[in-house]
């Protein structure tokens, strides 16, 4: 659900202020079959701020991947 995925992004904001203070957050609409599924993202890193970011966040049990736009 859209609302799951905002959570999501609240909560690594909470967890991750310092490396999300120029992040840009939004939620992505993906259709599998008949289902659809929310996923929370981050714009705006270069590779290696996402790379340390995505680090963090694995480091702390949220699952994170590093992807080029």
């Amino acid at each position: 659900e859209e609302e799951k995925a905002k959570e999501r992004i609240r909560e690594a904001q909470t967890l991750g202020k310092t490396v999300l203070a120029n992040a840009n957050p939004f939620t992505e609409k993906v259709v599998k079959g008949r289902q659809e599924l929310y996923r929370a993202r981050f714009a705006g890193f270069d590779q290696n701020a996402a790379e340390a970011a995505c680090h963090y966040f694995k480091r702390n049990d949220i699952a994170c991947m590093a992807m080029k736009n």
